[in-house]
């Protein structure tokens, strides 16, 4: 009897647990629609990294719009929303993209004051330089690999509070990356809108080292998300 007893309260069991297993497959999907660059290696979502023998750079523009959300119950739909929100908090006449760079020698810099964007014909300058609102210090795969994968280090001097730097500021190579949020005074281009981004880097002597042209274009991407 006991036995019997044993089977059925263990076989209760089973059953809880697979019902906890089921309920932990809860969760969401979500779709956006970004301003991505139109070359580069995919890191994730509309990130990509370009590189060059000098250095490696990133660009996160902030004008992700986010398209719809699903929220599911053991992989079954429950409640959907639809239409567009801006997923990040706009100003009018402003726009903010971060730009991380990954030096690879030393003695590089960069004029933040002088990076533009060109929209719909029309060129803007940065007008205020920001910290990277997502810093963070990499975990242990980026600071094996810190030139592949982003990492932007509390540790960073936070400066630039919204102010303009008068210098050229110097690219440290010192295996993390260097990451700024820059504003400029246009409103923010829908997603669906193509730009490019200029920029040059120089060396200590500011002798040319590089210039690069970065075109940007939409980029419809989603990511899901379980809870239990």
């Amino acid at each position: 009897m006991k036995g019997i007893q044993y089977f059925f309260l263990t076989g209760r069991l089973a059953i809880i647990a697979s019902i906890i297993a089921l309920l932990a497959s809860c969760g969401f999907s979500k779709s956006f629609i970004s301003s991505a660059p139109e070359i580069g290696e995919s890191i994730g979502g509309p990130q990509k990294v370009m590189r060059y023998p000098e250095f490696a750079i990133t660009f996160d523009p902030r004008n992700d719009v986010q398209l719809g959300q699903v929220d599911y119950v053991v992989l079954i739909p429950y409640r959907a929303s639809s239409g567009e929100t801006q997923h990040n908090k706009v100003q009018p006449g402003k726009f903010r993209m971060g730009i991380s760079l990954f030096p690879y020698q030393k003695g590089l810099t960069l004029d933040l004051s002088q990076v533009t964007i060109e929209i719909d014909g029309k060129h803007y300058t940065t007008t205020s330089v920001f910290p990277y609102p997502y810093a963070h210090y990499p975990t242990e795969q980026a600071k094996r690999f810190s030139d592949k994968i982003h990492g932007c280090p509390e540790s960073q001097p936070r400066v630039f509070q919204g102010s303009l730097p008068k210098q050229p500021i110097n690219l440290e190579a010192n295996g993390l990356w260097s990451c700024y949020e820059l504003e400029f005074s246009v409103n923010t281009p829908s997603p669906r809108t193509h730009f490019k981004v200029d920029l040059n880097v120089n060396n200590e002597r500011n002798q040319l080292v590089r210039a690069i042209t970065i075109p940007f274009s939409p980029y419809n991407w989603g990511h899901s998300d379980s809870f239990p």
